[in-house]
């Protein structure tokens, strides 16, 4: 994926998420919805790097996958989840060690319980890694041009500070491997990463990090709750899977 176009969906998603002005009006049935809608496009500063003490962070995690598609097209789960919904044979199996890089806020203290903040998955596209969103953009003022735009959101004071996934959206044994062939189970995984993404990213992200949600909770009023508090999209593939 060419860095412009990477750049380019970057800034409607972002711009959808902090330039989305609505009024809440009543329908004939006493309901509400979004209307007066105004997306508007990223200042160029935005791309450039904000004082050093509004810089967020990025991480390099390491953490443990039980749903994934082994080297023979099964599923491996941990899950009570049957062939006949999975669309496949399910199997048990040894879990994978996948990694994802994950953007923490200026300000973000991992001892700080009482601090709870939103989280955004970005998914990247069928050639990508957990890269593709930050190198795509380009480098600029010795930063990744998508953290610099998010500290100058946050620090402008136009979206809330969060925290955002960069995830590897091949749920497989071989999701290291981004070449683009059908035959192989990394383009197979791409399709099975809901899984992953409920039964093993999201549960490692919450119980780690400081979160409004937690899909621990299982309350009617807790999922209700926790919803509010995640946002996925994704390029291309990742489109796809969100």
């Amino acid at each position: 994926m060419k860095r412009y176009p990477v750049l380019s969906a970057l800034m409607i998603i972002l711009f959808v998420l902090a330039s989305m002005v609505w009024s809440a009006e009543e329908n004939h049935e006493g309901g509400k919805f979004m209307g007066n809608i105004k997306i508007t496009t990223i200042p160029e500063e935005y791309k450039r790097a904000v004082p050093e003490e509004f810089q967020g962070k990025i991480k390099e995690i390491s953490y443990t996958v039980g749903n994934y598609i082994n080297s023979s097209r099964q599923l491996v789960t941990n899950q009570a989840i049957s062939s006949e919904e999975a669309g496949r044979e399910t199997v048990q199996g040894e879990p994978i060690v996948k990694k994802c890089n994950v953007y923490l806020p200026a300000g973000y203290e991992e001892n700080d319980k009482d601090r709870k903040y939103n989280v955004l998955y970005l998914l990247h596209g069928v050639g990508g890694s957990r890269f593709e969103w930050l190198k795509g953009g380009g480098w600029i003022d010795g930063n990744y041009a998508i953290c610099n735009i998010l500290d100058n959101l946050i620090m402008n004071g136009e979206i809330e500070p969060l925290i955002v996934v960069f995830p590897e959206g091949r749920s497989s044994h071989d999701w290291v491997d981004n070449s683009f062939s059908v035959d192989r189970t990394n383009i197979l995984g791409f399709y099975y990463f809901d899984y992953e993404l409920r039964y093993d990213l999201i549960p490692f992200i919450e119980s780690n990090f400081n979160t409004y949600a937690d899909i621990a909770a299982k309350s009617p009023e807790a999922i209700e709750y926790s919803r509010k508090h995640r946002a996925i999209a994704g390029l291309s593939m990742g489109g796809m899977q969100a």
